[in-house]
């Protein structure tokens, strides 16, 4: 069975719920993910520089 919205979710933003740093490499990763998953499961276009933007916060 798949990973349901919210598991893909919480997998994703992880970081920023539990705290956790994230290296350079996983950064990338990460906007490259949560970028896909918005614009495949969304009405919209996500922009990449604002969940970059986002998560560099974290």
């Amino acid at each position: 069975m798949g990973l349901t919205m919210e598991d893909k979710w919480i997998e994703l933003l992880g970081c920023l719920l539990l705290g956790k740093r994230l290296n350079a490499g996983s950064f990338e990763i990460l906007a490259t993910r949560l970028s896909s998953c918005l614009n495949s499961n969304c009405d919209f276009k996500a922009n990449d520089n604002f969940i970059r933007a986002i998560l560099s916060g974290s």
